[in-house]
């Protein structure tokens, strides 16, 4: 997905931004020498990879009202690429993937380099997922330190409303990952551990807890309080960008199955393995293909990574043929369109509205 045209938001600010910061950091006495040094640079190097979305958004709606705080924005942009750089770097220990924007992950790239080291293979895997940890554990402070001191001269309702932002965004989202891993399929059944409720709904508010609120509703809001805009607008853009945040969480999870490894940076099939509690499995689960879904779980669980392959193969056969990819797909097109009815009637300014609109387009017609 290419997000229409979001890659010609200009960054420069914000990349001024977090340079000075993490230099400041590296220079400080009390940190821990050349180690502290370089984790503070994986950090970095991690909150300026992939496409930079949730910075994007916080400057496109920060942009969009006529004259702004430029610093202030740039900070506030800042602080949600490091707010997404910890969680990635939590999530791929926590998903145990080894490979994030194309290349081996942090924990993958340490553990590899400490058994190159003559380390155990135990110790060298928990080696490295300590330094994504601990990196993951930075950013965050980070990204709480950076919006602070860069709302600074943002007066004092708006300012204490983006920290506020900032505070719950933290909270619903670890509690969304929470969630994604306490409902994640158990290797032997491929059920729940809780089987109150429907499964698909309790799949969507998950993608909504972990995904939506912190990708597209905090920026945005983040983003409309420094242009100034009005409670009620303010309020709009964060139910437009939980729905597009929806979206985008469901068609992510299908690239996690029917994804190109080359396009989405890292390999297919491990939310099979790891039995994510996606609406898309949740789907098939309730179709008249469960044995056969249930069945490709239970093997993946324990798959290497050349039976992981075929097995993903034979899951999009039956994903396909049960319905669940269907079900999954009208579901992005309902929350783009209901982004587009909340964006309708927001009176939004020309840029912002004209923008989130043509967001809402090009992921509801994604499929």
């Amino acid at each position: 997905m290419n997000y229409f045209d979001l890659q010609g938001i200009e960054l420069s600010a914000v990349d001024s931004a977090l340079e000075r910061f993490v230099r400041e950091q590296q220079s400080c006495p009390s940190g821990a020498g050349v180690h502290g040094r370089s984790l503070w640079e994986e950090v970095l190097e991690h909150t300026r990879s992939g496409k930079r979305l949730r910075s994007r958004l916080v400057m496109l709606a920060a942009c969009s009202n006529g004259p702004h705080d430029h610093e202030a924005a740039a900070a506030v942009a800042a602080a949600y690429g490091l707010l997404h750089a910890a969680f990635i770097l939590h999530d791929d220990v926590i998903d145990r993937d080894d490979m994030r924007y194309g290349r081996p992950s942090l924990h993958a790239a340490h553990a590899a380099g400490a058994a190159s080291r003559g380390m155990s293979d135990d110790l060298a895997t928990h080696r490295g997922y300590t330094r994504s940890i601990l990196a993951g554990d930075l950013a965050l402070a980070a990204a709480y330190r950076l919006l602070l001191a860069g709302t600074a001269d943002v007066p004092a309702p708006a300012r204490e409303e983006l920290q506020r932002i900032l505070h719950d965004t933290v909270v619903t989202t670890t509690l969304g990952e929470l969630l994604d891993v306490e409902l994640s399929f158990s290797p032997d059944q491929a059920t729940t551990g809780d089987d109150a409720g429907d499964p698909r709904e309790k799949a969507l508010r998950t993608a909504e807890l972990k995904t939506a609120v912190y990708t597209f509703c905090a920026p945005l809001q983040s983003g409309a309080l420094l242009a100034g805009l009005g409670a009620d607008q303010v309020a709009a853009v964060g139910r437009a960008g939980t729905h597009l945040g929806m979206a985008f969480q469901l068609e992510d999870d299908l690239l996690g199955v029917f994804g190109d490894p080359g396009a989405i940076g890292k390999p297919v099939g491990g939310d099979l393995r790891e039995g994510k509690h996606t609406y898309l499995m949740a789907t098939a689960l309730a179709s008249e293909a469960a044995s056969e879904v249930k069945d490709l779980l239970s093997r993946a669980c324990a798959a290497d990574d050349d039976e992981l392959s075929r097995i993903n193969l034979a899951m999009r056969e039956l994903l396909t043929r049960c319905g669940a990819l269907q079900a999954t797909a009208d579901q992005i097109r309902d929350h783009a369109r209901q982004a587009r009815d909340e964006i309708a009637g927001a009176a939004l300014p020309g840029p912002l509205g004209d923008a989130l609109a043509a967001l809402a387009e090009e992921i509801g017609s994604a499929r």
